[in-house]
């Protein structure tokens, strides 16, 4: 009862911290006991900016006694099996810790990372750490007792996957992906050094080192042979030779620029939808393997989009796999809100 009264004096403040790669981004709500007061979100850099985020956060958090710091587990070493599942076969107990979802189905982290992660932020404390898994089951709840299901959360170098049957979790994964836009713009950087690196010495021409000149000579005495100035035939023939000449090397060079507009052409996001494709249809591929006795195939998707490039995964997995493919944006900061409200409801 008391509690209750000192909430009533007190906003309750509830902070999200998502890590994508070497980024932090945090999302901090106020909240009273009905509606959002306020909220704002900043971005940090994880590994130079860590004291800046904690003070960041702290200045909110000093404000009310009531407030609640979450987190989205970013542990390689997690994922989700059925209740039903024998966990020895997946994981060791005395390494992970695992929770009930509903009473269907567990999902488990390594508890080493946990450790880590609650040092990292022993400064202002976590008070909840949310599973992708449980994440994207609340975000498809309506869509959970759909028949051979599959539901994808995408990451800034991470996807999480799931397969429900009516309900009855089938298969998870945890999957880390190296995306192609950190090789490509490291490429680029050393391309453009060694442009950088060239003298403009380099790229001179020596003539004297070229028959050029003594080709033209030989023009030039061959035109001063020429008796009969109105007779032109010949010059202009040799007007048209240079004609075809500067045309060929024209279209050479415009033959040139549009094989390396073709090069540079295609977005880099294209080589990061093309590898989650990969992973998704090497995890179907195994969970077909390790469920002959299932006879159904999965033909429905769901993705929860929090990258905000899956245009080209959607017309993969249509095209090359034949699913019913459906996107849904995901602002994922937003939606561990969420799940800390619930939890506090």
């Amino acid at each position: 009862m008391l509690n209750k009264l000192f909430e009533a004096l007190y906003l309750k403040v509830f902070v999200s911290i998502v890590t994508n790669g070497t980024k932090s981004i945090v999302y901090v709500e106020l909240c009273n006991k009905k509606d959002v007061i306020s909220s704002v979100q900043e971005s940090f850099v994880s590994t130079l900016e860590h004291k800046k985020m904690l003070s960041f956060i702290e200045s909110y958090t000093k404000e009310s006694p009531f407030h609640y710091i979450s987190y989205l587990d970013h542990s390689p070493l997690q994922g989700a099996i059925s209740t039903s599942a024998d966990k020895s076969k997946h994981f060791d107990s005395k390494l992970f810790k695992y929770m009930n979802y509903n009473d269907n189905w567990l999902y488990y982290t390594s508890k080493a990372d946990l450790n880590l992660l609650k040092k990292r932020y022993a400064d202002i404390g976590v008070d909840y750490i949310f599973s992708p898994f449980v994440l994207l089951a609340e975000f498809f709840k309506d869509k959970l007792d759909n028949a051979m299901t599959m539901f994808v959360l995408i990451e800034e170098g991470y996807i999480s996957l799931s397969i429900f049957n009516k309900n009855e979790l089938l298969f998870a994964e945890h999957i880390a992906i190296e995306h192609k836009r950190n090789s490509d713009e490291n490429e680029n950087e050393d391309v453009v050094g060694d442009i950088d690196d060239f003298e403009l010495d380099d790229m001179s021409i020596d003539l004297e080192d070229v028959n050029v000149v003594e080709e033209l000579d030989d023009i030039l005495d061959e035109l001063d042979d020429i008796e009969n100035l109105d007779d032109l035939s010949e010059i202009e023939d040799l007007d048209n030779m240079d004609d075809i000449e500067e045309f060929s090397e024209e279209e050479e060079v415009a033959d040139t620029s549009q094989e390396i507009a073709s090069d540079t052409s295609t977005p880099i996001k294209i080589n990061d939808d093309y590898k989650i494709f990969g992973r998704i249809q090497n995890s179907v591929n195994s969970f077909y393997k390790d469920s002959k006795s299932n006879p159904n195939f999965v033909e429905t998707i769901y993705i929860a989009d929090g990258v905000g490039n899956s245009h080209d995964l959607k017309q993969y997995l249509e095209e090359e796999m034949f699913l019913s493919v459906y996107v849904r944006r995901i602002d994922l900061c937003l939606e561990i809100c969420e799940l800390a409200k619930m939890e506090n409801s």
